[in-house]
């Protein structure tokens, strides 16, 4: 054995330094892999999280503090709500589907139908809120309530049912509720308290006003509500229309689920 055997190679470099470089080299490609599989993971993670969020209602409501009111929150359905949805039109839905399967018949659903893709609908100031109490009565009652969303633009056939003459427009921020042959269609400023003089939105009122659409669609018949005219009443102008001081008064009562109707004392 030579003693002063030369440990480097003919170009001088050290042969120790060669040996450690593929394993330099290996090292990195084990750690990009492995960043790479995190990401990935990371990615996968994103996704079936935002999947189930947006099946489940998931959230962090952020202004749950500051419009808490009582056990509720801003997102959240209140309890009168769901009780009276579930004594009055999820009741008469189960009974019309034992009927129907009695009878050999499929069951049938209320649908809630928003006018518009869902990403556009719920990237919509107004329209998410309605979009999300829409979700939470069929998350609450999935077996009578669906919630659809149909791109009225690509396809405007699937909403012309809903069109009470050739003429009328159905529009992307309009909202359908429909139960069997029974429908209704309300604009987005419906679900909401607005400035007449600026008529910008100041307060949500959606929980009512789809619930009396629903309570609506679900009855065998709307109660009325009549109020007489032509006997001193001052309801209408000379132009026989509401007066502007009746017409929050009026509204309230429609959006209760009343129909209302106008007793002319004269005849």
């Amino acid at each position: 054995m030579n003693d002063n055997f030369d440990s480097r190679d003919k170009n001088g470099q050290e042969l120790s330094e060669i040996d450690e470089a593929p394993k330099k080299r290996r090292s990195s490609k084990s750690i990009l892999a492995v960043n790479a599989l995190v990401v990935a993971a990371v990615v996968l993670l994103n996704i079936v999280v935002s999947v189930l969020g947006d099946a489940r209602l998931w959230y962090i409501d952020l202004s749950r503090e500051r419009y808490k009111s009582a056990e509720s929150a801003l997102y959240t359905l209140s309890d009168e709500c769901k009780s009276l949805i579930e004594n009055n039109a999820v009741s008469m839905i189960r009974k019309i589907n034992e009927e129907k399967k009695s009878n050999g018949e499929e069951k049938i659903k209320l649908n809630i139908i928003f006018c518009a893709d869902k990403d556009m609908i719920e990237n919509d100031g107004m329209m998410r809120y309605i979009s999300y109490t829409a979700r939470a009565l069929q998350k609450e009652f999935s077996d009578c309530f669906e919630v659809k969303y149909i791109n009225i633009t690509k396809n405007p056939s699937a909403v012309q049912k809903y069109k009470t003459t050739s003429a009328a427009n159905i529009y992307t921020t309009d909202v359908i509720v429909e139960f069997g042959s029974e429908y209704l269609v309300q604009g987005a400023n419906s679900f909401y308290y607005t400035e007449k003089t600026a008529n910008s939105p100041w307060a949500y009122n959606g929980e009512q006003r789809l619930g009396a659409m629903i309570m609506s669609v679900t009855r065998a018949e709307s109660p009325i509500c009549a109020f007489t005219v032509n006997h001193g009443e001052t309801i209408f102008d000379e132009n026989r229309k509401v007066k502007d001081e009746y017409t929050t008064f009026i509204t309230l009562v429609n959006g209760a689920g009343y129909e209302v109707q106008y007793i002319d004392l004269e005849k």
